[in-house]
């Protein structure tokens, strides 16, 4: 599982969680989810096959994640800042994250 180094994570005026981090591969998402444990990392899981940690969530983030249903997902060009790819993700609770 390889490590999303540069990422922001913060909430809306309703409290919905916003992840926003750089354009990761051309292959579209197919059912993908946050796994989260309610700790200070979590997983994102664009595929069965592609995983990718979330290290070091936003203090403030990590409570609306314990009970949101999903998260929306911005992939963006790290150069011009452009949103490439946008989409919601299920978060899936669970008791500890296993890699």
């Amino acid at each position: 599982m390889k490590a999303i180094e540069l990422y922001t994570c913060f909430l809306t005026e309703n409290a919905d969680v916003v992840i926003v981090l750089p354009f990761i591969g051309v292959l579209p998402p197919k059912d993908p989810k946050v796994i989260y444990d309610g700790g200070e990392n979590a997983i994102l899981e664009k595929s069965k096959e592609r995983r990718y940690l979330l290290d070091k969530l936003n203090e403030m983030v990590r409570p609306c994640l314990q009970i949101a249903k999903r998260v929306l997902i911005f992939e963006v060009n790290t150069d011009s800042q452009e949103i490439i790819r946008d989409y919601f993700a299920v978060v899936e609770h669970r008791k500890v994250i296993c890699e």
